[in-house]
């Protein structure tokens, strides 16, 4: 849906098997998340985003099985038996042809991330990674450790050029962040291993001079609540005033205090080039994203409210900021990751860094994962 569609959730009906499988990634039946329940092997899946209503539709079964023979009926009857069961079965296909139809024609349809866009990934106790290849619910399409789980930071770059991005964590080594970067999706030796930054230094990667590779960055907050970029263009140490940039960009408004501030990386005008950007919170509980086209100081080129709903401080409830290309146009756009102890963390992800509705909503993970994008 785009921003301007009416907002409310992708309820989607899928086709199920009758065993229900008890790997779960919140609720997994045959391969998709839902929030329904499971109805003569049809799956009934509704949900309410931002105000809007639900969608709950159910598929009757059409699987290639005759229904169960009524009572009274003998085996000399057997032509009209089968006669009976056929007709059964038509109706049952019209029905569910019926169905799919106005799913479509509602717009539930579940959607997947276009050809070279972003999609969902976490991270378990630090070191479980878990990454699909759809916008949507469902079990991981790969998954491997990488990593030990006090690690201190996670994420996903492509640190080789070669269209991938693969995992990197920060470990802190005799008081110095240590980045550990790995060149696939799989367990194994870090390919890239050195110290850069501080202690309490936020890292960050992309790719600053759009030569293709990611490289890393790191994010300081001054004792005004300014944030200071040092952005390396190599995947080494050193100091990024004489490898890459420094500069500042953005405040946290309530330095010290609630509500937070996320410094967030992105290509926000789909040039090649990531630059940097700020989420801000606020007491009323709206997101606002300040995000600049270039990596040298200045006023944010993007000024908007994405999302108003956050509370701050509960560890019950959780609202995180996340960044991707959704749809595969060269763009990143803005998401929210809204968590709740008792449910799968909702997905809430847009195309453009603008204000407006989600365009692709779905649940992924659990309460507490860490949320990342990756493609």
């Amino acid at each position: 849906m785009r921003g301007d569609s009416p907002r409310y959730a992708l309820g989607t009906a899928l086709l199920a098997k009758r065993t229900v499988p008890t790997e779960h990634c919140g609720a997994v039946v045959d391969g998709a998340v839902v929030d329904g329940a499971v109805v003569d092997g049809a799956v009934v899946d509704g949900a309410v985003v931002d105000g809007g209503y639900s969608a709950a539709i159910a598929l009757v079964n059409v699987r290639n099985k005759r229904p169960a023979s009524p009572t009274g009926w003998t085996a000399g009857s057997s032509r009209r038996r089968f006669a009976v069961e056929e007709e059964t079965m038509r109706r049952r296909r019209v029905l569910a042809i019926a169905t799919i139809m106005a799913v479509s024609m509602l717009g539930v349809a579940p959607a997947a991330a276009a050809e070279d866009g972003s999609n969902p990934a976490i991270v378990r106790e630090g070191n479980q990674w878990h990454l699909r290849d759809s916008l949507s619910g469902g079990p991981a399409t790969t998954s491997f450790f990488y990593g030990r789980s006090g690690d201190t930071q996670q994420m996903l770059c492509d640190w080789n050029g070669d269209g991938t991005q693969t995992p990197g964590v920060v470990r802190m080594t005799n008081d110095r962040p240590q980045w550990l970067l790995r060149n696939s999706n799989s367990g194994g030796p870090a390919d890239y291993s050195f110290i850069y930054g501080r202690s309490g230094d936020r890292a960050v990667c992309g790719d600053w001079n759009g030569d293709g590779q990611q490289t890393p960055g790191i994010v300081r907050e001054l004792d005004d609540g300014t944030y200071e970029w040092h952005l390396s263009y190599r995947l080494s140490g050193g100091s990024a005033g004489e490898i890459g940039v420094v500069f500042e960009f953005g405040q946290d408004q309530y330095p010290g205090d609630l509500p937070p501030a996320w410094p967030v990386v992105g290509d926000w005008n789909g040039n090649g080039y990531d630059s940097v950007g700020i989420v801000q919170g606020h007491p009323d509980g709206e997101m606002q994203w300040q995000l600049r086209d270039a990596t040298v100081a200045g006023e944010p080129d993007f000024d908007f409210v994405y999302y108003d709903r956050g509370v701050w401080g509960d560890h019950l409830e959780t609202h995180i900021p996340i960044v991707g290309d959704w749809n595969g146009d060269g763009q990143d756009g803005p998401g929210v990751i809204r968590g709740s102890g008792a449910v799968s963390p909702q997905w809430l992800l847009r195309d453009e860094p603008s204000a407006g509705s989600a365009d692709h909503v779905f649940r992924y993970g659990r309460h507490l994962d860490i949320t990342l994008s990756w493609r």
